[in-house]
């Protein structure tokens, strides 16, 4: 919940990212020493896993916000996709309350956390490449139509970097 604070924080204020990557890292090391394991249980399937697989985008593209200096391209994607984001938040919140029962909220937060973590930590290894290739994301959301957001999100080979296995169709 904190990187997540800390990346909305930082995105609102226009801070540089790179005058925030002492604190990023540090939060970066604290965050992921615990959370990988705690996604092991549950699997996901269905709307669930279409949920976790826009997350994953959004998270893609808050974190080439912040790393690449697309604030304006964040901003405008969030107020063309606001009402299949709230969808989707609300799926992936009834997912943990299912699964995690009162600890839903605190395992979802935990979950948001983790991903925007690993994704940062992902954007940092692959250097200046990772700018291009989140322009041209940028580029292919901005063509989508709103209704069209998991279309896009399915075809990320991010999106299935969730953590949770998928279920299993056999009988």
């Amino acid at each position: 919940m904190y990187i997540r604070r800390l990346l909305d924080q930082l995105l609102l204020r226009g801070v540089n990212w790179m005058r925030s990557k002492t604190i990023a890292a540090a939060t970066l090391a604290i965050g992921l020493t615990a959370s990988t394991a705690l996604y092991a249980g549950p699997c996901v399937s269905g709307s669930d896993q279409d949920s976790m697989r826009v997350r994953m985008l959004q998270t893609e593209l808050m974190v080439a916000a912040l790393s690449c200096d697309r604030r304006d391209g964040y901003n405008a994607f969030v107020t063309r996709f606001e009402n299949e984001l709230v969808g989707h938040g609300t799926t992936l919140r009834r997912f943990f309350g299912r699964e995690f029962g009162t600890r839903g909220v605190q395992m979802l937060n935990r979950f948001i956390t983790r991903i925007a973590n690993e994704t940062s930590q992902r954007s940092s290894s692959m250097g200046h490449g990772y700018c291009t290739r989140a322009t041209a994301l940028f580029e292919r959301v901005a063509a989508t139509v709103p209704g069209g957001l998991i279309r896009v999100a399915r075809n990320q080979e991010f999106s299935e970097l969730h953590g949770f296995a998928p279920c299993s169709t056999d009988a």
